[in-house]
């Protein structure tokens, strides 16, 4: 009589992060090094922000910017903005750009771009600024005997004291910070350091799964293709 031979007993396969998990450690990375006065009324849509960035040039027409400030140094804003950046994909965490160097950036790496120390950027240059919130927004410049156009399309996020001119404010989700102790000390020299599962928390797969998770949660008929460019942070 013949017997079946028992099967081998298998090991539990490893579970797999699901972007929802992704969502949450992105509300808790934020959570742990930023102080709010009231996490619940920013964490989720400083959280979704860093969601969009993962895939609006694929998937939208119009994007919001972000403004981060305070009435003083020292209470966090550049330690949030190199958060966001760290999280969102591609993006850049800035202090000095030119404004003609931030049209030719924008253009090739069509990424988010997070800029610290606004007030002191050039105030000509956030009114051609301001039209880079919806898809076609450009400037013309010449080169050499050529006028070229750079796209200004793209997320972006200004750090400043005080604010900013109301034009493009009132393109802006507001955050105004106050001063305190977050649970996690960190600070933007940090970011020099090896320790990546803090200063780059997701993984690429992680990035991945994000990008889908977004794109598939829109009401279209058809996904868009995905768009493949260089990550950055």
């Amino acid at each position: 009589m013949s017997t079946k031979s028992k099967p081998k007993p298998t090991s539990p396969k490893p579970t797999k992060p699901t972007p929802p998990d992704t969502i949450k450690k992105i509300e808790q990375v934020i959570g742990d090094y930023v102080y709010f006065d009231d996490p619940e009324m920013h964490l989720l849509p400083l959280t979704l922000y860093v969601a969009m960035t993962h895939c609006f040039y694929e998937c939208f027409s119009t994007v919001p910017y972000l403004m981060v400030s305070a009435e003083d140094v020292g209470f966090g804003k550049s330690l949030l903005l190199d958060l966001l950046a760290s999280l969102s994909n591609p993006s850049q965490f800035l202090t000095e750009m030119s404004i003609a160097t931030m049209f030719e950036h924008i253009d090739t790496h069509h990424g988010a771009l997070f800029l610290d120390e606004f007030e002191e950027k050039d105030k000509e240059g956030l009114k051609i600024i301001n039209g880079g919130y919806k898809r076609g927004g450009c400037v013309t410049r010449k080169r050499g005997k050529e006028w070229v156009k750079f796209s200004t399309f793209c997320p972006k996020g200004f750090g400043l004291v005080g604010h900013l001119y109301r034009p493009l404010m009132s393109r802006c989700i507001c955050v105004f910070l106050e001063q305190s102790t977050p649970k996690e000390e960190w600070t933007p020299s940090d970011l020099s350091l090896s320790d990546t599962e803090v200063i780059n928390p997701l993984t690429v797969k992680e990035r991945d799964e994000l990008h889908d998770l977004v794109i598939s949660k829109l009401p279209r008929k058809e996904a868009p293709q995905r768009v493949t460019k260089p990550r950055h942070g």
